[in-house]
């Protein structure tokens, strides 16, 4: 029996590899067989997840919030869809979750901080959020993490977006804005 992904097949060790058009681009997926036969494996204890409370400002920026579980953990909180929530519950008692769902941002000092990932997320209500609409150059300068001088602008924080696209956060602080675009993604030369 020859296992495939799509019209892919896996190769004889068992692993699927599909390159993307750039270097560095790609997925891979294995499949493992259990050979002896013990009933039970052994996994370590993964650190439980705790359900977020007082997320009122992100259940605001979200489409159908009452539709995501918000989650707990050590490096953010994760936005996940709840029908999915029991499936990812299992797999994390058996297996190390990197990730899973969306990231939403941070909780430091009592106060939210939004992730790059949901400012990227289709699931964002642009309504509520404070977005500027950004020129070329201004979405330029932005995408090379430099300095954007806009005005009219109230404290906190805005979606930058460019043609109805959003590109990440920015966060107003009155007489300045900090650029919260992943340093790693900015635009080095032109």
């Amino acid at each position: 029996m020859v296992l495939s992904f799509y019209q892919y097949p896996l190769n004889r060790n068992g692993a699927f590899r599909k390159f993307g058009r750039v270097k560095g681009e790609g997925f891979f997926i294995s499949v493992m067989r259990k050979i002896n036969n013990e009933d039970e494996t052994h996994f370590r204890p993964v650190e439980k997840s705790k359900p977020v409370k007082d997320l009122e400002v992100l259940r605001s920026w979200l489409v159908e919030s009452d539709t995501f579980a918000f989650q707990q953990q050590p490096d953010g909180v994760q936005l996940l869809p709840l029908h999915l929530v029991a499936d990812w519950q299992g797999l994390g008692k058996r297996l190390r979750i990197i990730q899973a769902g969306t990231c939403a941002g941070s909780i430091k000092h009592q106060k939210f901080i939004p992730d790059h990932a949901l400012a990227l997320s289709h699931r964002i209500n642009h309504e509520e959020i404070q977005t500027a609409n950004l020129s070329k150059e201004q979405a330029l300068q932005y995408l090379r993490k430099e300095n954007v001088n806009l005005t009219g602008l109230s404290l906190g924080y805005t979606l930058m977006m460019y043609s109805g696209l959003a590109l990440g956060w920015a966060n107003s602080l009155g007489n300045r804005m900090n650029n919260m675009y992943p340093t790693q993604w900015r635009i080095k030369h032109l």
